[in-house]
Order: C-alpha cells, then sequence, then structure tokens
C-alpha cells in the first residue's frame, strides 16, 4: 500500500518537501547517498545537509558538469562531503555536455567501504536513471537495508530534460513504479507519496520499521498516520 502525505507536507511547511531527509536530528545517520545531488538552495541540498550534520558523511554523484562544479564550490570546506561525476545506471549516461561514466549502489557501497547494516538514507533524483533499479537485484538487496529512501520517478510528461539518451525508455505513467515498490518493499519498509503535483514526477519516501518505530519522536508524527 502506498500512503499519501502530499497535502500534509505542504500543511506543515507550506511549500513541497519530496525527500524530507533533512529533517532528522544533527547526525542521525551515518551516512546518505544523494544521486541527483544538483543545487544549492534549500536545507535538502547536500552542502546544507553537510553543514547540519558533521559527523554524518554525504556522498553525491552530479553528472551534469555545471552543477557538479557548482557543488564543489559549496563543498570545498566541508570534510564530511564526497563528490563524484558520474551518474547511476550502467554504461554511458547521455547528458547536456555529452556523455558520463555510471555506478551502481553496489559500485558505491564497494568503494567507500559503507556499512549497509547502519544507519543511512539515500535519495535518488536521477531524471529517469532511477529505472536501472527494476531489474537491478544487488542493488535492490542494498536499498532495503536503507532506512530512509527517496525516490522519485519520472515519466514522459515531465518533459525532455533528461541525462539518458531516449525519453521513449520512460513510461507513459506510473503504474510499473509502483508495483515495483510495492512488490520490493512493502515486507521492509512503510511506502509514502510525498510529491504527485508536478506533471511526470512523483516521490516516493520509503521508512524502515527502526523509523516508523521512531516517528513519535522524529518529525514524522504531524505528517504520518
Amino acid at each position: 500500500m502506498i500512503i499519501s502525505i502530499a497535502d500534509k507536507i505542504f500543511e506543515k511547511y507550506k511549500r513541497q518537501e519530496e525527500y524530507l531527509v533533512n529533517h532528522y536530528p544533527e547526525n542521525y545517520f551515518n551516512f546518505c547517498i544523494d544521486i541527483g545531488t544538483r543545487g544549492i538552495k534549500h536545507p535538502w541540498h547536500i552542502h546544507e545537509m553537510a553543514k547540519k550534520s558533521p559527523e554524518t558523511l554525504h556522498i553525491g554523484y552530479e553528472p551534469d558538469v555545471p552543477f557538479f562544479h557548482e557543488l564543489e564550490r559549496e563543498t570545498k570546506s566541508l570534510e564530511n562531503v564526497r563528490l563524484s561525476k558520474e551518474g547511476y545506471g550502467k554504461g554511458s549516461i547521455k547528458i547536456p555536455d555529452g556523455t558520463c561514466c555510471s555506478v551502481s549502489l553496489s559500485d558505491i557501497v564497494d568503494q567507500y567501504e559503507l556499512d549497509i547494516d547502519s544507519n543511512w538514507s539515500i535519495k535518488f533524483d536521477c531524471e529517469g536513471c532511477e529505472y536501472f533499479l527494476l531489474d537491478n537485484e544487488p542493488d535492490i538487496e542494498i536499498l532495503k537495508k536503507a532506512n530512509h529512501i527517496s525516490l522519485e520517478f519520472h515519466s514522459q510528461d515531465a518533459g525532455k530534460n533528461f541525462f539518458i539518451s531516449s525519453s521513449n525508455m520512460l513510461p507513459n505513467n506510473f503504474n510499473v513504479a509502483e508495483e515495483w515498490i510495492q512488490t520490493v518493499f512493502s515486507e521492509t519498509h512503510t511506502i509514502f507519496l510525498t510529491t504527485n503535483k508536478k506533471r511526470g514526477l512523483r516521490t516516493y519516501v520509503l521508512l524502515s520499521e527502526k523509523i516508523m518505530s521512531e516517528k513519535d519522536e522524529l518529525f514524522l508524527k504531524d505528517l504520518l498516520p
């Protein structure tokens, strides 16, 4: 089951907030992975998250070159940030300035020697490349270990500003994504829809049993049923 809390989020914060990961207490997570890191304006962007939680390792992936350089400037003094110009997926990915290499979640875990049994979060906002997750069993098994998952899915209605080379790999609706989320995560996470207001975009936040057991002590008390 997918529970919509989009209206409650807007009621509480007076704006759309898709990911919710920035509202946890300082240093709550051991590490946070941000796939699709672009942006420097909001508290959920990596430099703000890293400043709020200096003991948390923040790992960001942003293949769009101008945005990557912007992030480099903002995070250069932050020792708990690691940035990469790679995208998420398999093989070469088309980006506005050409192509980039890609990584899997398994690659990230191996590179940074991450303890996936610890308390961690991950965000996917990678312009269509999230669909590489659907048949990637090793990454799925790792993802099930995350306590907070923010996952934005795109459809063809979202437009043409995607890093992937062909928009026709994006489905016309979100039926496949929602069926996959419920099939894969229904036993490990509670699934919430956090935004459905933007054309062609839907964001889901998946919370583990640990987070749900602590919801009354966290910011989630007023948002969740």
